[in-house]
């Protein structure tokens, strides 16, 4: 099955033809026949079958242009459902080994998480930073990796809607997934001209020490940057005035226009309060990290299960 910017979905099946024409009692290949097309109203950009071995239950998922997701069967091509709500085309689909979750990336940033049986969405989640480019279930259960222009794999639970993981190691966009039918490594394909391929271990992993971590990296990045917002408040409120497209008296100017000496006492003061600032947050932290401690010691974590008994985490192995 193949689909194109001819706004049609190509069908094929395999054969034994001769090698060469002229002679059909020669050697034989394997070839691809086609035998029907079913026509879209747009591009179509990915195609999808569905797990069963039933040829009455086999169904096939198509992502148009025009932002929607829709479900034909097999063996009559009749129309099954429509899946709306991106805002942006689809750029992957899946469907889970069960035939009960469907999922689909959008250039929105968004991963939605589909059910089979109505077409009604479970969740939206918001994945990546940039488009999303890729999305593959793992075999036999409802854990789903995601990949996207923003350089990273995200691993998640389409049932607790949660992500497990984060893998980060490519320097550029990725573009495409695959895992094998075991579902112990993954294969990630990245504009940097690199192909990594991850490998499951036995380490468990524990969803709120990954929660923390994540929270912990973006309270370190909003320090890397203190007062940013409060002293581009202040620049874009000293850039009024006359310019600002009102009229203003000259008896009225003097006033409005600040002074140097003005101007230079409210820059001093904008960067005493961004140390301020600073030594708050660093206050903060410190504190959040006696009181993960003392969290850490007192709980008692266990590892999520859902499908699989222990969840893995990833190791990567890079080949160029």
């Amino acid at each position: 099955m193949s689909g194109g910017a001819d706004k049609a979905i190509h069908f094929y099946d395999f054969d034994v033809a001769p090698l060469h024409e002229d002679a059909p009692d020669g050697p034989q290949r394997l070839a691809l026949v086609h035998t029907r097309t079913l026509k879209m109203t747009d591009d179509v950009l990915c195609v999808q079958y569905s797990h069963t071995r039933s040829a009455e239950k086999l169904l096939v998922a198509v992502a148009l242009l025009d932002n929607t997701v829709k479900v034909f069967f097999d063996d009559s091509l009749k129309f099954f459902l429509s899946l709306y709500g991106h805002r942006l085309p689809a750029m992957s689909i899946d469907i889970s080994s069960d035939d009960a979750l469907l999922i689909s990336a959008s250039a929105d940033k968004n991963v939605k998480v589909w059910g089979m049986d109505f077409g009604d969405c479970h969740k939206s989640l918001f994945a990546h930073a940039d488009s999303v480019m890729a999305v593959r279930f793992v075999p036999k259960t409802h854990y789903f990796f995601s990949a996207g222009k923003d350089g990273t794999i995200k691993y998640w639970d389409a049932d607790r809607f949660e992500l497990i993981l984060e893998l980060g190691g490519h320097k550029g966009e990725v573009w495409c997934l695959a895992v094998t039918s075991s579902g112990d490594a993954v294969l990630s394909g990245s504009h940097d001209r690199s192909i990594r391929v991850w490998a499951r271990t036995e380490e468990p992993v524990f969803l709120e020490e990954e929660r923390e971590r994540r929270q912990e990296e973006m309270f370190e990045a909003e320090l890397r940057d203190p007062g940013r917002a409060a002293d581009d408040a202040v620049e874009g409120g000293g850039e009024g005035g006359a310019g600002d497209g009102r009229s203003v008296a000259p008896s009225q100017a003097g006033s409005r226009a600040p002074s140097r000496p003005a101007a230079a006492k409210s820059r001093a003061l904008s960067v005493a309060g961004s140390k301020d600032t600073r030594a708050t947050k660093k206050a903060l932290k410190k504190k959040a990290k006696v009181e993960k401690r003392l969290r850490l010691d007192e709980l008692d974590y266990h590892a999520p299960t859902v499908k699989f008994k222990v969840p893995p985490s990833m190791a990567g192995a890079v080949f160029t």
